[in-house]
């Protein structure tokens, strides 16, 4: 009895101290907030990142607790990719298609951490490995179709192919061409931007994103001015290979981190300029000292020796090593 009449007054005291909070003492009653009606407003680009709990969004630092925390170097190349090189702004759409691997699925959530600080809507869905002849889930198809701003291919392989695409090719009308997959028939269309990185790993990805993109930009565009105004290129390596390729009349290609433009997309690392040699006009040897694909879609693989192509008019006539 005691007890409980101890408990009571103990609960009166602990009242009337808060009645005491809101007045102030003076005996003025202060406004006091309706529930609900106090909010945070989200962090600007640049700061922290870091969104309240309770504000609609996500606090980051969730995903690396889920984790186990990201390895050094990864946060400073996810807030590259998203910020610097895919520009993502507050409530724009973004999805991010993974697998359960580890060192893709950590990139994604690294990303995911950075792209929910900036206030982007933003969904991640792992799908099991696919190759380059499976189909991707239909989960992950219908979440493309669904128009987001930025889409993020994290394979340990590839996407997958989409089914839906292949038995009815996606047409837009106003737009010329027709596409077998949402994730190219976005950016045809000039819906989405996107970037991709088939079998990338922690170590390239922390290495080859935090890089200089002006002066990547500026290079890949002398080697581009210089293809297109090529005709023959002679390519030779330490290694042996020793060829002649005709590209008379054909047109360069950037792939140099410019993915901020709906439309716009490409691989994450970047750094690249190519070219596609014309047909039967390749004379000469190919030297493959690392890793090779295979035709059945499966794993690379290094050969344990080098493998070597002989090519003439552009087929290839011998092939040894490996």
């Amino acid at each position: 009895m005691k007890r409980a009449e101890a408990l009571k007054e103990r609960t009166r005291r602990k009242s009337r101290k808060a009645d005491e909070m809101i007045s102030g003492g003076s005996g003025l009653k202060r406004k006091v907030p309706k529930a609900g009606s106090l909010k945070r407003k989200p962090p600007e680009p640049g700061k922290t990142g870091r969104l309240p709990r309770g504000s609609g969004g996500h606090a980051r630092g969730d995903w690396a607790q889920v984790l186990g925390g990201f390895p050094r170097g990864l946060g400073r190349a996810a807030q590259v990719a998203i910020r610097d090189v895919m520009r993502v702004k507050k409530a724009e759409r973004l999805v991010i298609v993974t697998n359960p691997e580890y060192d893709v699925l950590t990139i994604s959530a690294a990303l995911a951490d950075v792209a929910m600080g900036l206030g982007a809507d933003t969904s991640v869905i792992v799908q099991p490995r696919r190759t380059s002849l499976d189909l991707a889930s239909d989960a992950v198809i219908q979440a493309l179709r669904s128009g987001p701003d930025v889409m993020v291919s994290m394979s340990s392989a590839k996407l997958g192919k989409d089914r839906f695409g292949l038995e009815k090719p996606y047409m837009y009308r106003g737009q010329k061409g027709k596409w077998t997959h949402i994730f190219n028939a976005l950016m045809g269309v000039g819906k989405s931007r996107a970037f991709w990185s088939p079998a990338v790993t922690l170590e390239s990805f922390m290495r080859t994103v935090p890089v200089d993109y002006t002066l990547m930009r500026r290079r890949a565009r002398k080697l581009k001015v210089a293809l297109d105004r090529a005709d023959r290129v002679h390519v030779t390596s330490p290694g042996g290979t020793d060829i002649e390729l005709g590209v008379s009349g054909r047109k360069g290609f950037l792939d140099d981190g410019s993915f901020s433009k709906p439309g716009s997309g490409g691989n994450l690392p970047a750094g690249e300029t190519y070219i596609s040699p014309a047909l039967y006009d390749a004379e000469g040897v190919l030297v493959f000292e690392g890793s090779l694909a295979v035709a059945d879609g499966g794993d690379a693989f290094v050969p344990r020796k080098p493998v070597t192509g002989e090519l003439h008019k552009g087929r290839a006539v011998g092939v040894s090593g490996g």
